[in-house]
């Protein structure tokens, strides 16, 4: 027979209490500029160029040492801007860096003021038989990066472009929008992206609007050779879509050779000042940037939401990058994903603003290794989403570090943490149970240490961390008993109008403090973006998730028969006043309905449905048979079974009185 049992070893509290705790770590990293610096400046247009820096602790404070005549620099944000009036070469430039503890850094670099190696496009005027002058530009940004030298910089003037191609090392890849100029550039490809970065350095795109025009990927780089200083900034990216599993991303590093640490992967990638928005993938498996094998980079000061899938994912063979002072809001999966598919050693994310997310930042969902992260200063409107990785004995896994940070929604487990299957043989049969991880078992804290933070969860503090089901939940009590949090509030919050908590000055040295003198991320008013996936798909009525080893891990072995439709409603701020999960054949038949009241928003929801049909006006809810092991779980049946074929799923949710925009997915019934 099967035995199972929820295990978490309740009797080894009491050796735990006397544990001297260790105090989550800083990163040490040293005060370092990461963006290779800007040296041309064509004679009467803004030279624009804003330092990318890593390291110290933030917030900085820039100021100019040494500079030619009209140089400016914002103190905040490093951003150099220079009108020369004139030609001359060879102009030092001298910046000092200083951070919040007064460790000082000082960066020089020169500037050649010229309309040396400077060329231009024009849709109003251009030719691609002219010399690409100001006064002859070309027409055509393909044009300018295979005629204009690899160093030389390109000027796109106002207009709209349908582009496509690829930048190889020994061509020109460094194209600004003309200063005060709408330029938009559209994706013409179509194939899976419309940018190939195939080697080389220092490379930039700044000020675009890019439409990625309904393809998997605007900017793919590295399928031909590792890349070295690249800088999108202030660009405006949407329009992503994929119906596969590739990554779909508006920027897309691909997988190599690397290994983390060592002397190949994409190198000083600086990502600063864009908006990412609407990306979608029925599998919600996009992201705004997809990182494999990135290394010494920086994402900072974007806005990116819409998404389906994660806010930015490190995917695999990151090192030493920073993610910090982002506004990331309404993604179907994690604001923040480290996703360990090999390893990643050093990740310092800082300052963001995250919320309307399925989880706010995710650690390790793929069986690799994870260590040396900083999880500091942010405000997060969600949970901490902790992987497998870190029930893993490896000591590659360690040091994660949680402090100073804001997050929980004022639910239930503000720490997700995984159950773990444990096999046992008993007397030649085969069982299993489930435990907590291991570092939360053994309260190993050269794995995890959390603790100066504010928690947002329930009133009674009864489920802190654990999951919906197969470990019991931990409580705040038992949670701090066991090393996490000794020193952290817990709190009820209450939001503004931006989703920032209003707190007390006393308050405001956690999360990110954005009425500080920090410049934020420009804000975008909200798109609620309610997500729904489907598992399995294609499925079998007559079979069980729990059949298939990876589903089993996420649903455990007594999974209804049929397909998984789970749902989370982002919070828009207005009360949610109806849910409708409704069915349809590929004729427009309605087969199945759901309605649904009282639903809590950012809370994530399972209806197994079995093939099967319902009455057309619906079924409660309420009425449905719930699952024993998942609170949020119900399953639909009904009289006559569906035949073979596609069905549409529709998710549709009222609130104050309006309809938001339906989501749709497709799945496949197979007997």
């Amino acid at each position: 027979m099967n035995i199972k049992s929820c295990l978490y070893g309740i009797c080894s509290i009491l050796l735990f209490v006397n544990i001297a705790l260790a105090e989550p770590k800083h990163s040490g990293w040293p005060l370092q500029v990461l963006s290779w610096d800007i040296d041309k400046a064509y004679p009467g247009i803004e030279y624009n160029y804003r330092l990318g820096v890593r390291g110290g602790e933030y917030p900085y404070t820039f100021s100019i040492v040494t500079a030619p005549s009209g140089m400016t620099i914002e103190s905040h944000t490093g951003t150099i801007t220079w009108t020369p009036i004139g030609t001359t070469l060879g102009n030092v430039v001298e910046v000092k860096i200083t951070d919040s503890r007064g460790d000082a850094l000082k960066h020089s670099f020169t500037v050649d003021a010229t309309t040396n190696k400077f060329y231009f496009v024009a849709s109003a005027n251009g030719s691609n038989s002219n010399n690409g002058s100001e006064a002859h530009p070309w027409l055509t940004m393909a044009h300018a990066c295979s005629t204009a030298t690899a160093t030389g910089y390109v000027y796109v003037k106002r207009g709209t472009y349908n582009e496509s191609f690829p930048i190889a090392s020994n061509m020109c890849g460094r194209f600004f929008a003309y200063p005060g100029d709408s330029v938009t550039i559209i994706g013409s490809s179509t194939g899976t992206g419309s940018f190939w970065i195939n080697g080389g350095n220092k490379i930039i795109f700044q000020g675009f609007t890019f439409d990625a025009n309904h393809i998997r990927w605007l900017f793919s780089v590295g399928s031909g050779g590792y890349a070295h200083n690249i800088i999108w900034r202030k660009n405006v990216m949407h329009n992503c879509y994929s119906n596969d599993l590739e990554n779909p991303a508006f920027i897309f590093f691909w997988n190599g050779s690397g290994s983390v640490g060592g002397p190949t992967g994409y190198q000083n990638m600086i990502i600063q000042d864009n908006i990412f928005y609407t990306l979608r993938n029925i599998n919600n498996h996009g992201a705004s940037v997809t990182m494999y094998d990135v290394q010494h980079s920086l994402y900072e000061d974007n806005s990116t939401y819409d998404i389906d899938g994660r806010g930015v994912d490190d995917k695999d063979m990151g090192y030493m990058n920073t993610i910090r002072n982002n506004d990331i809001h309404s993604c179907s999966d994690a604001g923040i994903a480290m996703c360990t598919q090999g390893g990643e050693v050093g990740e310092d994310i800082s300052y963001n603003h995250i919320y309307s997310c399925t989880s706010g930042v995710a650690f390790g969902s793929q069986p690799g290794y994870l260590n040396n992260v900083f999880v500091h200063h942010n405000t997060i409107i969600g949970n901490l989403r902790f992987g497998i990785v870190l029930s893993s004995t490896d000591t590659a896994c360690r040091n994660i570090n949680i402090y100073k940070n804001i997050f929980g929604n004022g639910g239930v487990y503000p720490y997700l943490v995984p159950q773990i299957q444990i096999f046992d043989t008993i007397s030649g049969n085969i069982s299993y149970h489930y435990e907590y991880p291991i570092f939360f078992k053994n309260v190993d804290t050269s794995k995890v240490q959390t603790d100066s933070n504010i928690v947002w969860s329930t009133v009674a503090a009864d489920k802190i961390a654990g999951n919906s089901w197969g470990i019991p939940p931990t409580d705040w009590v038992d949670w701090r008993l066991r090393g996490f949090d000794k020193n952290s509030i817990l709190k009820q919050l209450t939001l503004d109008a931006n989703y920032v908590p209003i707190l007390p000055d006393s308050l405001k040295i956690y999360g990110r403090n954005i009425s500080s003198s920090i410049k934020p991320p420009v804000f975008v008013q909200p798109r609620v973006r309610d997500s729904l996936l489907i598992q399995p798909n294609p499925f079998s009525p007559e079979k069980s998730a729990s059949e298939s080893p990876s589903l089993a891990q996420k649903y455990g072995n007594n999974a209804p028969k049929g397909t998984c439709i789970s749902f989370a409603l982002q919070s828009s701020g207005a009360a949610i006043q109806e849910v409708n999960i409704t069915i349809e054949n590929n004729v427009g038949e309605r087969v199945a309905k759901v309605n649904m009241q009282k639903a809590t928003p950012m809370t994530v929801y399972h209806l197994w449905w079995d093939g099967r049909t319902t009455t057309t006006s619906g079924v409660n809810w309420d009425g449905l048979k719930a699952i024993s092991s998942d609170a949020n779980g119900r399953e639909m049946s009904g009289d006559k079974m569906c035949r073979n074929g596609r069905y549409i799923v529709f998710l549709i949710v009222k609130d104050s009185g309006r309809n938001r925009k339906p989501i749709t997915k497709q799945v496949v019934l197979i007997k």
